[in-house]
């Protein structure tokens, strides 16, 4: 497991001008990612190939 890894993710809520701290069920180490109509979608550094979908308003 990558050192670096967190089971924390900071979201930033450009309406409000506001950051939220979400929970993650598990920890997460993220190499790249990219938002697209507030999903974001990123790849796993720990797991190559892996694509992960995180959805801010669901917490999933």
């Amino acid at each position: 497991m990558d050192a670096n890894a967190s089971s924390i993710m900071n979201i930033y809520d450009p309406k409000t001008e506001t950051w939220e701290k979400l929970s993650l069920k598990e920890l997460l180490s993220v190499s790249s990612y990219t938002l697209v109509r507030n999903i974001v979608y990123f790849l796993d550094k720990d797991l190559t190939g892996r694509l992960g979908v995180f959805d801010p308003e669901k917490n999933s």
